[in-house]
């Protein structure tokens, strides 16, 4: 309980959960004038017996709450408000006490710093109940209250693991009705200034690819691994290797040789060191542990082989091989039905869905692999190629219905990854 308390406590402060600066000042000053506007929030508590009766009817206008309120008044003494509520949303996995648990938690954050919080459940049976009972026409609307949603919040946490990796089979064509609407959502989502966050937690899955032990133990240590030095460090000398480089080339001895371009492109971190940019669209991933980059979307050529990637809905599939042409997948091979289940998932979705989206090298010494993404991607030791999606906090030029992470092992198989010609990665670990 100590930890989940922590844990809470360290996400809330990560995502910069607090007060924002009332946006309803500006407007107040153009309509009763800078001036007056200043002087009030100089003062921050006044009587209103000390203004005039004009100036009485301008304090008593802006308790309205299309000002914000800007003031507020108890016991006959008025206040300003220069800041308001921030509007947090939660999302949980359905039927998990330990999801709802930590939601719970952090929500007690969010109104003791004096913010709106709501959480909700969700889960991969309600995705499955939506395709099989909604009717074909409303496949394809783009859903109005999850807009609205999503325009009146400040940050977004999605908690927990998908409860059945494998959903999606049998709903494949339902799925692709509506993936233009999807693809809309992702750019109306992306036009807001809201702070995302996907925690991972470990769920009653009906799939496992690990142990369960394994599978709950990698999430907590991962996860409390997250706000250590020794990442930290890592995602350092990461950083600095990549940072004003051009040319990218990755191989290993599995037959692996791709280049491509992140010429101009802007070098991030996911860790829980960097200061949150509240006007900007930004994600969060818990466990965190990635230096990531959005190549030049046109640059990649070659092939590459992944060990795990898990689409969303369409499980795991393993040694999936790559070939990349001028940025686009233009072949693909994997171990079983993997290339199968891999074009179902492309088939689905629209957009940029083929090309490459993002480069990402594994900080996270905790990490190992349990089937979930947001996991598998952080393992230090490790590289991972997106394709789809990289608007927004990735600062591409992709627009897709979605965004797939693929996973590929460097340590133990001679994994190199070169910027401008010098070895930067030797077998997995930093040169």
């Amino acid at each position: 309980m100590e930890n989940l308390q922590k844990l809470a406590t360290d996400v809330s402060d990560t995502m910069g959960i607090s007060q924002k600066e009332n946006p309803h000042i500006k407007k107040a000053m153009r309509e009763f004038g800078a001036k007056f506007i200043d002087r009030l929030l100089t003062q921050k508590k006044f009587k209103k017996e000390n203004y005039t009766g004009k100036e009485k009817e301008i304090i008593e206008k802006l308790k309205h709450t299309k000002y914000g309120p800007l003031v507020y008044e108890i016991d006959n003494i008025c206040h300003t408000k220069t800041k308001i509520s921030e509007n947090v949303r939660i999302r949980y996995v359905e039927g998990s006490p330990e999801c709802y648990d930590l939601a719970k938690r952090i929500r007690t954050i969010c109104f003791k710093r004096g913010c709106h919080c709501t959480i909700t459940p969700h889960d991969t049976e309600t995705d499955k109940e939506y395709y099989r009972l909604a009717p074909d026409n409303v496949l394809f609307e783009l859903n109005p209250l999850a807009v609205a949603i999503i325009k009146n919040t400040d940050v977004s946490i999605s908690i927990g693991d998908e409860s059945d990796p494998n959903w999606s089979k049998g709903f494949e064509k339902r799925i692709a009705y509506g993936s233009t609407s999807s693809m809309r959502f992702r750019k109306i989502y992306d036009q807001q200034s809201i702070r995302g966050a996907l925690l991972a937690f470990p769920v009653k899955r009906t799939e496992m690819y690990v142990s369960e032990k394994k599978y709950h133990d990698v999430f907590y240590e991962s996860l409390i691994a997250s706000f250590s030095k020794d990442m930290k460090t890592i995602i350092d000398t990461y950083e600095k290797k990549l940072k004003n480089k051009e040319q990218i080339r990755i191989t290993s001895d599995d037959g692996t040789d791709i280049t491509f371009s992140i010429k101009n492109r802007r070098i991030l971190r996911d860790d829980n060191y960097a200061v949150v940019d509240k006007k900007r669209n930004e994600i969060y991933n818990f466990p965190t542990g990635e230096v990531f980059v959005a190549p030049v979307e046109t640059s990649a050529n070659g092939k590459i082989t992944f060990d795990y990637t898990t689409p969303r809905g369409f499980g795991l599939i393993e040694d999936l091989t790559l070939t990349f042409k001028d940025g686009k997948v233009i072949d693909a091979k994997a171990k079983g039905d993997g290339a199968k289940r891999f074009r179902k998932f492309l088939d689905v979705n629209t957009g940029e869905k083929d090309r490459i989206a993002e480069l990402g090298i594994g900080c996270n010494p905790k990490a190992q692999f349990v089937g979930t993404t947001i996991v598998d991607e952080k393992i230090y030791g490790s590289i991972h190629i997106a394709i789809g999606f990289n608007l927004g906090p990735f600062h591409g030029k992709n627009l897709a219905s979605s965004h797939l992470d693929m996973i590929k092992i460097m340590k133990g198989r001679n994994g190199n990854v070169y910027a401008d010609n010098r070895l930067i990665m030797k077998n997995g670990k930093p040169v």
